[in-house]
Formats: C-alpha cells, sequence, structure tokens
C-alpha cells in the first residue's frame, strides 16, 4: 500500500529552493528541528501565496512537526498547493485520496491527480496510476477517466505559471 512517508524523500520541497523573505529561514529552522519557527515561516509565506510553502505545511501538519497531526489540514494543504500547480502536491494528493488519508477513499480522484502529475513529467506517477487502475471496478475506471481528463485540463502546466510550485 502506498504510504505518504514513502513519497517524503522524493517529494518533501525543503531541501532546496527559492529565494523569498523567510524561505531559507524556515528551512534552516526545520533542520534544526525548529518546527514552531518553520512553522510560522511557512505560514507567512502561505499568506503571500508561495505555492512550496503549502506543500511543506502539508508535510508538516501529516508529520506533526511543531503541530498535532491532522491528516485533513495536511490535505487542505496539499489540495491548494497542487491546484496551485506543485507536481508534488498533485501526486501527494493522488495518494491520501488512494489511501484515504485526510479525505475520504476515491481511486477515480487518487487516479486523476496522478494522471496530471504524470503529464507533467512524474514517470512515478504512471505506475501509481497502474496500481489504482487495478482497484477499480470498470464503473470507477470510466468515472476515473473524466476526472483525469477534467483535472489534467485544468491543472496540468499551471506550474509553469505558479510561483514558488515545487
Amino acid at each position: 500500500m502506498m504510504r505518504l512517508s514513502v513519497l517524503l524523500g522524493i517529494l518533501l520541497a525543503l531541501s532546496s529552493g527559492p529565494v523569498w523573505a523567510g524561505y531559507d529561514e524556515g528551512v534552516a529552522a526545520y533542520k534544526e528541528a525548529d518546527y514552531a519557527t518553520a512553522l510560522r515561516e511557512f505560514r507567512l509565506l502561505a499568506e503571500k501565496g508561495v505555492v512550496v510553502a503549502y506543500t511543506n505545511l502539508g508535510y508538516m501538519y501529516a508529520l506533526g512537526e511543531g503541530v498535532a497531526p491532522d491528516m485533513a489540514e495536511a490535505a487542505r494543504w496539499f489540495h491548494k498547493a497542487a491546484e496551485a500547480g506543485s507536481v508534488a502536491a498533485q501526486l501527494t494528493l493522488g495518494v491520501l485520496h488512494f489511501n484515504g488519508e485526510g479525505v475520504s477513499r476515491n481511486y477515480p480522484l487518487a487516479y486523476a491527480w496522478f494522471s496530471v502529475a504524470a503529464t507533467q513529467g512524474r514517470d512515478d506517477a504512471l505506475q501509481y496510476m497502474d496500481i489504482v487502475l487495478e482497484k477499480m471496478s470498470p464503473e470507477e475506471r470510466e468515472e476515473a477517466h473524466r476526472y483525469a481528463k477534467d483535472l489534467v485540463h485544468q491543472y496540468s502546466g499551471a506550474g509553469a505559471r505558479a510561483i514558488g510550485s515545487y
């Protein structure tokens, strides 16, 4: 079963990133396990619409770093980042829908978010699409393809337009 923790090594946006006031401070604080400071810096950046901050907040809520673990809140941040073009968040949102973590289990939506990530170059999303296809009924597959078409049309390429999307 896909777990959020499996993806953290490849998705965590904190290792390197763009330069914004507060971003370097947030990353440094995170690396030193000063999660309260990291959380404060990333929240300030999120208020300014910095997409990578949405993703970072999603991870912090998912892992309970500086906050009580809250998968619903994590999912909310990942959804916001995914809609703004974060490919990492799109892939993570697919995993959350696959597992029913913080959101209801929904294989067609999982497939659709994996599709969006795949169209933006995430080859691992193709493997996840195959896994979720095996779990679905023929009716769910039809629904998944409809969702995927809509989400790909709506969100593929959004990352190129988003400021600071990771």
